[in-house]
């Protein structure tokens, strides 16, 4: 439909205006204006922005510039007026509902069709009452999908085709090994395009995608004749730091947070700690329910695909203000796709990202204002069962600038950074600092501070005396405590009824099968009643108490023997022992099939 037609610089340039007009803007950003160009032209476009920075205003314009172009002046009320339409894929329900409300508040009609295209978008789309149509692949890609382009009406008027948070194309689309593609038609979006119009422009858009993820996007979709709009992503106020440890205890790493919640209430730090997997969110979570006094519980949140609607918009809208009462939330990946998040300026990495791209998204969702901010990513084993790749891999082991490893994954032009003062930049340059001559003058950021000394200085170094423990004792252990975990689960369940608690009840027992079957992994160390309390931390002495008890009933006989070395009750350095990172993205398969 765009390209079919040239246009002269006089007709882009009143369009442009009329469109910023009816969107009530003084001007638009040069990027946003570059965009339309591009795409009025006839370009494909890649469109690389921050979150917040105003992807959206690109195609809630298309479609006005277009009625303009086309003579039809016309507005949201000018209903009997067919329209133009730009059909925007999303990746979750929430963003495009999200993005709905914002096409209301400027009068644009719009529609969204996530799980299905339901018989009235499909009457409307076809009476031309939208400007806009958020939808899923899934819905763009079925036979009602198909239904809808085939309408002489819609194809017509189908002036554009948006792949919100693009990166998904090759994220969630594509296979990698043995592992299968979580959502396998975000891979085949490049075949809308042979349901629309020759020539109708594509616009790819997202916040955070490396010159590596760029490419296989690009190639995914056949994108043609592009036009690439670019902002490094990377903040020159975000200060990076990798903590490494060999096991991991959530009190040590997290205990002092609790602490905060406890003694500050809404005054605290707000602070974000992204988890590999949705069980980790829930533990997580569980543990402040049970440390933090109940008169606490409402500045801590946890977020996934699987919390309940009202919560995540409660959540969400909380974020929006920096004053907001949510002071510290635990998440998947899935908080922050498309939300301007205000106020923060500490994330918690608990367990590393996969690849590069996710942690850049990650830690950028800190810093927005410009304040000087910390990214605080804490490696363990365990923490993924899907294999890091070799740029994260870098940036996890290099003992020169981290910050170096990131420029070298998203090429180009990066925002000047005030390093002058190298404690600002990563933790390794922060060691050879001397920003006052001979020596560094900052201290140690308190959140990052607060998690050292917690991982490093706790009781894990204690002497621990070994036994052989054979299997069959092992498997009846399981069994007991099993068998607990169900007296347990009955009794926290009727307390539980009304409590706002979204996971699992072995989980919001306070006694997970995932702790069971660690515990029983770690049988070979004779703890004592003090070393069992504080290396699993249970909410409560009777559950501590109760497990102690059917482990000594089988092992406190059995003959122990002193270590070779200090125990330091770990895990092993494997980098794949569990598979939790597809946890996140198998669940979202659940959010599409429910009734929308």
């Amino acid at each position: 439909m765009a390209a079919s037609v040239k246009l002269s610089e006089t007709d882009i340039f009143q369009a442009k205006e009329h469109a910023c007009s009816r969107l009530g803007l003084n001007a638009l950003k040069k990027q946003q204006s570059e965009a339309l160009d591009a795409y009025l032209r006839g370009h494909d476009v890649f469109i690389c922005l921050p979150t917040g920075f105003g992807k959206s205003v690109v195609f809630q314009a298309v479609p006005m510039c277009w009625d303009f172009l086309n003579g039809n002046n016309v507005a949201a009320d000018d209903s009997n007026i067919p329209k133009s339409l730009a059909i925007v894929v999303v990746p979750l329900k929430s963003l495009a509902m999200n993005q709905l409300e914002r096409c209301q508040a400027i009068g644009l009609e719009a529609a969204i069709a996530i799980a299905e295209i339901s018989d009235e978008v499909l009457e409307c789309a076809g009476q031309g009452k939208y400007s806009v149509l958020f939808a899923s692949p899934e819905a763009l890609l079925s036979v009602k999908g198909t239904e809808l382009l085939q309408l002489q009406s819609v194809y017509s008027r189908v002036c554009g085709l948006f792949i919100d948070e693009s990166h998904c194309v090759t994220k969630w689309g594509q296979s990698a090994g043995k592992t299968a593609a979580f959502r396998k038609l975000y891979g085949n979006i490049g075949q809308l395009r042979s349901r629309l119009q020759m020539d109708t422009p594509l616009i790819a858009m997202t916040a955070t995608a490396s010159s590596t993820v760029r490419k296989a996007v690009a190639d995914s979709l056949s994108l043609k004749n592009v036009f690439l709009i670019h902002t490094s992503p990377i903040l020159h106020n975000m200060k990076h730091t990798v903590l490494k440890t060999k096991s991991i205890r959530s009190k040590d790493v997290l205990g002092w947070l609790c602490l905060k919640i406890s003694e500050k209430g809404v005054n605290t730090e707000r602070v974000i700690v992204y988890c590999q997997s949705r069980k980790t969110c829930s533990e997580l979570y569980s543990m402040f329910k049970c440390h933090v006094p109940a008169d606490g519980h409402a500045y801590f949140n946890m977020y996934h695909t699987n919390t309940q609607p009202e919560v995540q918009e409660d959540i969400l809208k909380s974020f929006s203000d920096p004053n907001g009462t949510v002071r510290v939330l635990f998440a998947t990946i899935a908080f922050g796709l498309g939300v301007d998040i205000k106020g923060l300026h500490h994330v918690i990495m608990y367990g590393s990202p996969t690849d590069i791209d996710d942690y850049v998204q990650l830690s950028g969702r800190a810093g927005r204002d410009g304040q000087q901010s910390y990214s605080i990513l804490v490696k363990y084993p365990s923490a993924s069962g899907v294999p890091i790749k070799e740029e994260m891999k870098s940036f996890l082991n290099t003992d020169s600038c981290r910050r170096d490893i990131i420029h070298t994954a998203f090429p180009g032009q990066h925002q000047t950074a005030p390093f002058n003062k190298a404690h600002n930049c990563c933790d390794n340059c922060a060691r050879t600092c001397s920003c006052e001559g001979d020596h560094c003058a900052s201290p140690t950021n308190f959140v990052e501070q607060s998690i050292k000394d917690g991982l490093y200085s706790g009781p894990k170094g204690s002497e621990v005396l070994l036994r052989d423990v054979p299997n069959e004792v092992q498997d009846k252990i399981r069994e007991e405590l099993l068998q607990f975990q169900s007296q347990v689960k009955g009794t926290s369940s009727a307390e539980q009824q009304d409590d706002h608690i979204y996971a699992g009840q072995d989980i919001v027992c306070g006694l997970s099968s995932a702790t069971i079957n660690q515990i029983v992994s770690e049988l070979t160390m004779a703890f004592t009643f003090t070393q069992f309390c504080e290396r699993w931390q249970f909410p409560n002495h009777e559950i501590a108490q109760g497990i102690w008890e059917i482990c000594n009933k089988f092992c406190s006989q059995m003959p122990v023997k002193m270590p070779d070395v200090l125990c330091d009750s770990s895990s092993s350095d494997s980098e794949s022992d569990e598979d939790e990172v597809s946890d996140e993205y198998r669940e979202l398969v659940i959010v599409y099939s429910d009734s929308d």
